[in-house]
């Protein structure tokens, strides 16, 4: 938790030093460390996908992370052909939900051991803030309202971005705890 806001306060001082084009760009440092922190989450689920009491809720999360990674990387990609990461992105949300469809017993199963788990929580509310609440912060036109005639179009990107970052930074620390996670975990895990 202190290395994320670490990172989010180096990236506002960043941001009040340099201006907002040096730190949000497309390749910029906060969407580098949106993908660094997806890449440690993807890598946190995929060592926990070897303990098979986990391992069906696993695998569609991990398609999501997949997805939201190709999505982060849409400037690149869009550079190759515009529109091309849509494609990757929503195979990898197939295949997760397909698989959902084909196993969905032991999905139940799985996610009835870790309903009360830390790490669920944890999950679900980066999954809000990425989701959600990045999205509507992030809209142009409710800050173009609340600003008027000193509405700056960076105002909803930095919102968007740094909201980002924060979920995916809470994504991370879910994806390591999920790893330590079981439905008969003590107390302290599992609520």
């Amino acid at each position: 938790m202190l290395c994320v806001g670490a990172l989010l306060y180096g990236f506002t001082e960043w941001l009040r030093i340099s201006g907002p084009g040096s730190v949000l760009g497309e390749g910029g440092p906060v969407e580098l460390a949106q993908l660094g922190l997806l890449g440690a989450s993807g890598v946190c689920l995929w060592r926990s996908a070897s303990r098979p009491e986990i391992r069906p809720v696993v695998i569609p999360l991990l398609s999501v992370l997949i997805a939201a990674f190709t999505r982060e990387l849409d400037g690149p990609l869009d550079r190759v052909v515009h529109g091309v990461w849509k494609y990757p992105a929503w195979g990898a949300v197939i295949v997760g939900a397909s698989y959902v469809v084909t196993h969905i017993d032991e999905v139940r199963s799985s996610v009835r051991g870790l309903v009360g788990c830390r790490a669920v929580g944890l999950c679900a509310a980066a999954l809000f803030i990425v989701l959600v609440e990045s999205r509507i912060l992030g809209r142009q036109d409710v800050w173009s309202a609340a600003l008027g005639a000193s509405y700056v179009r960076d105002v909803p990107r930095l919102i968007e971005e740094l909201g980002e970052l924060a979920g995916y930074g809470l994504l991370l620390m879910g994806c390591a705890e999920l790893g330590q996670a079981t439905g008969d975990d003590t107390p302290a895990r599992c609520v």
